[in-house]
């Protein structure tokens, strides 16, 4: 992933909760939907524990629908926070064709997305172990006892 050396705004491929407009008008206030498009040779997935996270990976025959957002600096550092970028999602870049929204007309367009992989989930599911064990245990037993 490149490191983002402007102010120019960039465009980002959302899945998931990110294809909400509302819930992304809040996120990110500026960002503004370009159009759609399809990652062919990927599928969606969840990963993780017993919480689950959406990402993709390649698979032949497969195909995830996009949107395409522009996004200012700020929002894309919003979407950074919400991700948990770099240290549960990553960042990786991608030419895809682009329908634009009220177009018949494709563009390729370069854009990031976000996704995790399997490493990932090994020092989440780590950390969520500890939480439980020292925090939430204790806390338990505690109210246990005062019953």
């Amino acid at each position: 992933m490149k490191k983002r050396t402007s102010n120019a705004k960039r465009y980002y491929l959302a899945y998931g909760s990110n294809l909400n407009t509302v819930e992304m008008k809040y996120r990110c206030p500026s960002a503004k939907v370009i159009g759609t498009a399809e990652i062919s040779g990927w599928r969606l997935l969840f990963r993780g524990n017993w919480m689950g996270y959406l990402t993709i990976e390649p698979c032949e025959g497969a195909c995830v629908p996009v949107a395409l957002w522009e996004v200012s600096p700020d929002d894309e550092s919003s979407l950074d926070s919400y991700e948990g970028f770099p240290d549960f999602y990553d960042k990786q870049d991608m030419r895809l064709p682009v329908r634009e929204t009220g177009s018949r007309e494709t563009s390729e367009r370069d854009a990031f997305i976000y996704i995790t992989g399997s490493n990932k989930f090994t020092l989440i599911d780590r950390q969520l172990n500890m939480l439980k064990m020292h925090v939430m245990e204790p806390l338990k037993a505690q109210t246990v006892e005062k019953a």
